[in-house]
């Protein structure tokens, strides 16, 4: 019988981030209401808060999943045995080809809004929190890189903490491109990066 009631109410929840995923799209983060996203989800104000404690809660839950899923991948450890660039590629077109999901764009829109949001208010604790899973997965990228690097597949006088820096908002930049441009080839640039670590890798040069 808890099983049942547990599928009940996640089912109920996930009704709701679709909802809310919904009318966030149309009328953007600022302008929605709770009682909006109740009726879009035929369910009363007060019952969105026995799931969530506020609007930012909400919004964080609509984005959440799939972005959790691309962060955990990247805290996995590097598979023993293989080449540690050939794991960061496979995994990179893992993560760039998620993006042509056209449920994408609105996850993107929400994440922006919700970053923004928290830098309009100030919101220490919740800036440090968005901060602080970026960080996870910087680090995620930055230790393939480094494994790479004294593997010898790439030189030796990359920054490896700057170039994790600067693939990941890459990734985010990529993100935004397509809400402007949504038949941008992401992949074949995130290919365009793949092909200059390689030639920037000693046994490559002549």
């Amino acid at each position: 019988m808890a099983k049942v009631s547990e599928a009940h109410l996640e089912a109920r929840k996930q009704s709701i981030l679709d909802a809310a995923s919904r009318v966030f799209s149309r009328c953007g983060f600022r302008a929605t209401t709770m009682a909006e996203v109740a009726r879009e989800a035929g369910i009363s104000p007060g019952a969105i808060y026995r799931y969530f404690k506020c609007k930012d809660d909400l919004a964080v839950g609509c984005f959440h999943e799939s972005m959790q899923t691309v962060h955990d991948q990247w805290l996995e450890p590097i598979p023993p045995g293989q080449p540690p660039l050939e794991e960061f590629g496979s995994l990179g077109r893992i993560t760039f080809g998620m993006l042509k999901d056209p449920a994408q764009r609105e996850e993107t829109i929400l994440a922006m809004e919700h970053s923004l949001n928290l830098a309009r208010k100030g919101d220490k604790a919740g800036l440090t929190a968005l901060r602080q899973e970026h960080e996870g997965a910087v680090d995620g990228i930055r230790r393939r890189v480094a494994a790479a690097q004294r593997a010898g597949e790439i030189s030796p006088d990359l920054d490896v903490a700057a170039l994790a820096e600067a693939f990941f908002a890459f990734y985010w930049g990529a993100r935004m491109a397509r809400l402007v441009h949504p038949e941008a080839d992401t992949d074949a640039q995130f290919e365009q990066i793949l092909t200059l670590l390689h030639l920037s890798g000693p046994r490559d040069r002549a």
